[in-house]
């Protein structure tokens, strides 16, 4: 297994040469990089070739979101609580993901990583990669945890327009983000204006105005 921490080569992954940047002006260099990574190929990442390195860059999608994301103030007991991000599911993600934010820390908040197996255990939760694995409970989970101010990230194809908040759709040798901002409003969430900027924003089939909001 690779040591993600240090280790990850540029051709794996366009973020991790900027997710090691000790300046504040790394996020805004990661997101100029995510649009080059939403629009170019990305060596070595073929769809359905290595699986592995798709979880890879997802793993680093997903720590790269806690700056860039605000939340209800009540999703935090206090100043210390940590960010959690929580895997719905086995999934590869959380070995890496747990690599990857050790020692870091988001305006002074530690990052805590939690596998889950139930719906019912995700309300500590801020972030909830959702395993694609659970697409066919994708209905029920959303009306589970509508009124928990999770983000939602999920993995498979129709997630946002469903009601997830951000979906990583992979196709061909792109990996496109996806936001639905309904359903981030809905849930307490405000989204960095620089991620809205490289996504494609869709919304629900209930409404043909959520294309055109903006946070």
């Amino acid at each position: 297994m690779l040591l993600l921490k240090k280790n990850f080569l540029m051709t794996e992954s366009v973020f991790m040469h900027f997710r090691f940047m000790k300046t504040p002006m790394w996020p805004i260099k990661f997101f100029t990089c995510l649009l080059l990574f939403l629009s170019v190929p990305i060596p070595n990442l073929q769809a359905g070739s290595d699986p592995f390195r798709d979880y890879e860059v997802k793993a680093v999608f997903l720590y790269n979101l806690t700056h860039f994301i605000s939340w209800p103030v009540n999703k935090f007991n206090g100043p210390d609580t940590p960010i959690t991000i929580c895997i719905l599911g086995k999934n590869p993600v959380t070995v890496l993901l747990d690599k990857i934010v050790q020692g870091e820390t988001v305006n002074g908040r530690q990052i805590a990583i939690k596998q889950i197996t139930n719906i019912c255990n995700c309300c500590p939760c801020h972030i909830l990669f959702i395993s694609s694995s659970l697409k066919e409970k994708l209905p029920q989970i959303f009306n589970t945890i509508h009124a928990y101010g999770l983000l939602t990230v999920g993995e498979v194809g129709g997630f946002a327009h469903q009601g997830g908040v951000i979906n990583l759709n992979q196709k061909q040798k792109r990996v496109y983000v996806e936001i639905n901002v309904q359903a981030a409003k809905k849930a307490g969430l405000k989204i960095s204006p620089k991620l809205l900027k490289v996504a494609k924003i869709v919304g629900t089939p209930r409404s043909s105005n959520h294309t055109k909001e903006r946070m």
